[in-house]
């Protein structure tokens, strides 16, 4: 049977929200781990975890290569950091996974990817995390790819499971172009969702969430094209990660993550122009 799409507004996001006890202590507000960010791309691991903090996330744990301590550190003030080994490309090293295991053990929920680096080491790590890890998992950006080589690893996972690529993130992970057409990207997300069991946020223009065999697919309807630029990726996956980790649905922590950033994105258009638009700026007030 054919998929189709749905949307919200605000107020329906706003009830799938989890209300904070009177009462309640940050791990109540769910313990997330992120695992991001190089040598090369700091601002990943940067954002992801300040998009994770301003959604709402009780405590953020971010894990990096030591090498990209310095990079990292001075604008994370919320978050606990745990620097890893790395390789000489700055990227974390086979031999951070053990302590990676760990994290994944104590968290809510996991990003894994944004700014991670492609090398024999992440090549090796990002499959062995997606086998391993116990609890709710986000892949992205360098994940996607690297998952991409073998998609199976997939299947193997127990807890829930959610990938937001982009139109070439998602093309590497089927090996055919998607299509530009609201038809062709529903076909693909849902199609995608089904054959793996997984939730998927499809990005773009109208971003589009699919969960395993459901035929309603929600479409967004915030956003701007100003939002067109580096970082708000990392900015969303942080988002989700904060929304999984408070214990949402993995659907709906997707859809309340990607209005939300849209509704961002929208308020900061209006406040510098769709030019201005930058992932910091999409949260700052």
């Amino acid at each position: 049977m054919q998929a189709y799409t749905y949307s919200r507004n605000a107020a329906s996001v706003r009830r799938l929200l989890p209300t904070r006890a009177r009462d309640a202590h940050k791990y109540d507000a769910g313990r997330v781990l992120s695992i991001c960010g190089s040598l090369r791309f700091p601002g990943a691991a940067v954002l992801a975890a300040r998009g994770a903090v301003a959604a709402g996330a009780g405590l953020v744990e971010a894990a990096f290569p030591q090498a990209a301590y310095s990079a990292i550190a001075p604008q994370l003030t919320e978050p606990v950091l745990l620097p890893l080994p790395c390789n000489q490309q700055g990227h974390l090293a086979k031999a951070a996974l053990p302590e990676l295991l760990a994290a994944c053990q104590k968290a809510d929920a996991v990003l894994l990817g944004c700014g991670l680096g492609q090398s024999l080491d992440t090549a090796y790590l990002v499959p062995q995390l997606v086998r391993e890890c116990p609890v709710p998992l986000i892949l992205d950006a360098d994940a996607l790819t690297l998952i991409a080589r073998d998609t199976s690893v997939l299947r193997t996972r127990t807890a829930p499971t959610i990938l937001t690529p982009h139109a070439g993130e998602m093309a590497r992970l089927t090996g055919a172009p998607v299509g530009k057409s609201a038809a062709e990207r529903l076909a693909v997300a849902h199609d995608f969702a089904a054959a793996f069991g997984v939730t998927l946020v499809l990005k773009g223009a109208g971003t589009l969430v699919a969960q395993g065999t459901r035929r309603a697919v929600y479409r967004n309807t915030t956003g701007n094209p100003g939002m067109a630029t580096a970082g708000c990726g990392d900015l969303l996956a942080g988002m989700i990660l904060a929304y999984l980790g408070q214990g949402l649905l993995p659907r709906h922590a997707a859809e309340c993550a990607v209005y939300v950033h849209g509704y961002w994105g929208d308020r900061a258009e209006r406040r510098v122009g769709m030019r201005g638009v930058t992932a910091a700026r999409c949260f700052a007030q």
